[in-house]
């Protein structure tokens, strides 16, 4: 919404300007309201005082912005492969999604986590839950690119 307080202009450039039946020559300075002064002609005037909203202007208040927090998550991606037990004993099998066993021989459960993670791909998602990466991230490569976006 333009204003109708009447402020102080300055003719800037060469040339003359007609307004309300006066000729205005460069370099002076006149009076008018924000809603007298065409958009097209704000190339050629500028205000000499504050204009209520517009922070180019001398002397203008700079608007309050609020900062937008953006959190990036770590969110695997469905791969099938899952940890199981070998019976009631401390040995760990990775499986696929067709329960094939991806490792060799049976794994204690800190082992066992390791390949897991090895094998589990990831996205890096924001706050919103929407992925920042096309293509699946290895663990270590999806906290880098969280670091690298946090900076």
């Amino acid at each position: 919404m333009e204003s109708t307080k009447v402020i102080r202009w300055k003719k800037v450039g060469g040339g003359s300007l007609r307004f309300k039946g006066r000729i205005i020559k460069p370099g002076q300075i006149f009076k008018a309201s924000l809603d007298e002064i065409p958009q097209a002609f704000r190339d050629v005037v500028i205000p000499q005082e504050s204009i209520p909203g517009d922070v180019s202007a001398p002397g203008a208040i700079m608007p309050e912005i609020k900062a937008v927090v953006v959190e990036y998550k770590l969110k695997p991606r469905e791969n099938g492969i899952k940890l199981e037990q070998r019976g009631k004993g401390p040995w760990y099998d990775v499986v696929d999604s067709d329960d094939k066993v991806l490792n060799d021989k049976a794994l204690k459960r800190i082992e066992a986590k390791e390949l897991f993670d090895d094998l589990t791909l990831y996205d890096v998602v924001d706050s919103n839950g929407k992925a920042l990466n096309e293509k699946a991230l290895k663990k270590d490569a999806a906290e880098k690119l969280i670091q690298d976006l946090a900076e």
